[in-house]
């Protein structure tokens, strides 16, 4: 009968020891994970800080920008006018164009059989 009572004795003591160590092992996960979370967030937060300050400077870069005077453009004689073109010739001409580039191609080969070229 005692050694039956050492037996369940021992018995929860090894489970009450395993209940330790999960216990343990959930508390490091969970500090983990938070630890994890609050490093991702300070990432987000980094980001955010970084796209924020980038903004600014293109703000003030644009800002800079007006600022600066610039000089007045110099005028330029008016450049002479093409003559002016009839669209339906345009709209034919591409249409050539574009049939030309649609035809069928063949291909040239040389005495042995091997690609050389496409007509």
């Amino acid at each position: 009968e005692m050694a039956l009572l050492e037996f369940q004795l021992e018995r929860e003591l090894k489970m009450a020891d395993l209940e330790l160590k999960r216990e343990l092992a959930q508390q490091q996960m969970t500090q983990q994970a938070e630890q994890h979370r609050q490093s991702m967030e300070a990432g987000v937060f980094k980001v955010q800080a970084d796209a924020q300050a980038h903004d600014q400077k293109m703000k003030q870069s644009e800002a800079a920008a007006k600022e600066q005077k610039t000089p007045e453009p110099k005028k330029e004689p008016e450049p002479k006018k093409a003559p002016e073109r009839d669209p339906i010739k345009d709209v034919a001409t591409i249409l050539e164009a574009v049939a030309k580039t649609n035809k069928p191609k063949k291909v040239l080969r040389d005495k042995d059989g091997k690609i050389t070229g496409i007509e």
